[in-house]
């Protein structure tokens, strides 16, 4: 039986860094027609790990992609792309936890006229300063509340896929994958639409150490830049760059409403300490990959998008990649006297650049 949707599953440090994604996927309602594909560097380490073989044994299909070092995450997934079976295929990342009906929600919602359907974010578990600010930087448009349905844009690293609409861009598709919003963009460009669906819903586990917080902001938004400027003119290039100092004013007069709908009112004082530098670490970024190119942001992403628990506090650490970690954190709730005090203790400091 063809599977009725590829899960996509990078590793560029091998099983054990994905072993809780897939000990979460293993509780999908559908997962007797999941397919997993394992992009990994040796295949050999897969094969010779018994335990391993247990965690992709509850699905339909698997495959190992071998690819040898991954300098970049945007190739290992159009590899897993290329080699997977299914007609749809989701991304993942290894600190992003779907909820059992996650992957039915999805099949369901491509069975209308969607080229792209993406999931809805809960809202953070975690309290951290830092973690709700990266959720408004990174994912608010699709965090609950969120207008489900037809959309512009979805969230990158998450969404899936019907795969034959992805291969029509053949060797360009791991340059489209660098920032999705971009690919989101051309899709729609080309007559494709894009659905948020309401019943997928996924957990997203975001960075507290601030250090890392900023050095991912900056490559975030500098990988987002240079692919969006890709074949622009040098005078359009001098605009932007000319009207980059209003960028953060722009999205703070957005982000701040969202703030309140989130129910982060009171917590708002706080969250601007944040906030505002890193809109204007981000606003750095975008200027930096308009002008200069993508540079280190692709390697970058390896580094700091992958192995999250080295960039979270001791308590978020424990929820979600404890012994009963994983699905037995999404019924947990921290209240605002559980976050720790200033910098997250146990978060490591960010990878120099």
């Amino acid at each position: 039986m063809t599977p009725a949707i590829s899960a996509i599953v990078v590793a560029p440090f091998g099983y054990p860094h994905v072993r809780q994604l897939l000990r979460v996927l293993a509780k999908q309602t559908i997962r007797d027609r999941m397919e997993i594909v394992l992009v990994v560097p040796s295949r050999r380490d897969v094969d010779d790990d018994a335990a391993a073989g247990q965690a992709l044994s509850p699905f339909a299909a698997r495959r190992i992609v071998e690819i040898g070092p991954m300098p970049a995450l945007t190739a290992a997934r159009a590899a897993g792309i290329a080699a997977a079976s299914a007609p749809v295929v989701v991304l993942t990342e290894d600190h992003c936890f779907p909820v059992p009906g996650w992957a039915e929600a999805l099949v369901r919602a491509h069975q209308g006229p969607w080229a792209a359907v993406g999931p809805v974010f809960e809202q953070p578990i975690q309290q951290e300063v830092f973690a709700r600010t990266s959720c408004l930087m990174q994912y608010v448009p699709w965090t609950d509340p969120a207008r489900t349905g037809e959309v512009d844009d979805l969230p990158g690293h998450n969404s899936s896929y019907k795969r034959s609409v992805l291969l029509e861009y053949g060797d360009r598709l791991s340059v489209m994958l660098a920032a999705e919003s971009v690919l989101h963009w051309d899709l729609r460009r080309r007559g494709h639409r894009l659905w948020l669906e309401p019943e997928a819903r996924v957990h997203h586990v975001y960075m507290t150490s601030p250090a890392a917080s900023f050095t991912e902001t900056f490559y975030i938004a500098r990988g987002f830049s240079a692919t969006r400027a890709r074949g622009w003119s040098v005078p359009r290039r001098i605009a932007f760059a000319a009207a980059s100092p209003l960028v953060p004013l722009v999205r703070l007069s957005r982000l701040i409403p969202r703030a309140f709908e989130l129910g982060w009112g009171s917590g708002l004082p706080a969250i601007l300490t944040a906030l505002v530098p890193q809109l204007a670490v981000s606003a750095a970024g975008e200027l930096a990959g308009c002008a200069l190119g993508i540079g280190k942001a692709v390697a970058m992403g390896v580094e700091l998008d992958t192995r999250r628990d080295r960039f979270v506090s001791r308590r978020a650490r424990a929820l979600f990649w404890g012994e009963n970690g994983g699905t037995a954190a999404f019924e947990a709730r921290l209240s605002p006297g559980d976050a720790p005090a200033g910098d997250p203790p146990g978060a490591a400091p960010a990878p120099r650049s």
